[in-house]
């Protein structure tokens, strides 16, 4: 009787563990998942981080160049008076 009740508590106890592995197992894919979105959400930031960054150097060389040309209008009429 006493054998019988240790083999029902191994048998529970097994069962048990059986479960926290499916559990484990199921967030394990979730975080791998997880972790490949990431890595893609990364990627497209770097991405438009690099664009944003291309775009700042058009627009300051830009308006160093039209401060240039009003710089040089401004020299011109002066010197003309």
């Amino acid at each position: 009787m006493r054998i019988n009740n240790i083999i029902n508590d191994i048998g529970v106890m097994v069962d048990g563990q059986g479960e926290q592995l499916n559990i484990i197992s199921e967030d394990t894919l979730k975080t791998n998942k997880n972790v490949v979105e990431a890595n893609a959400q990364m990627e497209e930031a770097n991405t438009l981080q690099k664009k944003s960054r291309k775009k700042t150097i058009w627009l300051v060389a830009l308006i160093i160049l039209i401060v240039a040309v009003v710089i040089g209008i401004v020299f011109i009429i002066r010197g003309k008076n």
